[in-house]
C-alpha cells in the first residue's frame, strides 16, 4: 500500500479526526450535543450520527491509499458528512447552532479545496 502523496496525507489526517469525533459521539455524546440534536427522530440518535462520522473517517482513510481520481470518494465522504452535520445544527434547538453549522460548512469547504488540488510532480534530476 502506498499513500497518495499530499492528498492521501490529507485524507488520512482528516479521516483520523472524523473517526475520533465519531467514536466520541457514538460512545459518549456530550449533553449539549444531545440537547441540540433533540429534534431528530428517535431512529436517528447522536450515536447513529457518531457511527456515520466514524464511517466517513474510515472511508477517507481507505481512499488515502488510492490514486486520483478514485480518491475523490474519500473527499466526498468527508465533505458530505460535514455538510449534513452543518444542516442538522441549523435545524436544532440550540441558539448557537449557526456557529457550529458555519464551522462544519468551512470544514466541508476545506475538504473541497484540497480535493481540487493535485499532488506535486516529483522533481527529476538531470545530469
Amino acid at each position: 500500500m502506498h499513500l497518495n502523496g499530499n492528498r492521501g496525507q490529507f485524507l488520512l489526517s482528516f479521516g483520523v479526526i472524523y473517526l475520533a469525533v465519531g467514536i466520541v459521539y457514538a460512545l459518549r455524546p456530550s449533553p449539549t450535543v444531545v440537547a441540540a440534536m433533540a429534534w431528530m427522530p428517535a431512529v436517528s440518535t447522536v450515536q447513529i450520527c457518531g457511527i456515520a462520522w466514524a464511517l466517513s473517517g474510515l472511508a477517507a482513510m481507505v481512499f488515502a491509499f488510492t490514486p486520483m481520481p478514485i480518491d475523490r470518494f474519500g473527499f466526498m465522504a468527508l465533505s458530505t458528512w460535514s455538510a449534513a452535520w452543518a444542516i442538522s445544527q441549523t435545524l436544532g434547538h440550540s441558539q448557537r447552532g449557526y456557529v457550529s453549522a458555519m464551522i462544519y460548512c468551512l470544514l466541508a469547504r476545506v475538504v473541497m479545496i484540497v480535493a481540487g488540488m493535485r499532488n506535486p510532480v516529483p522533481k527529476t534530476t538531470s545530469r
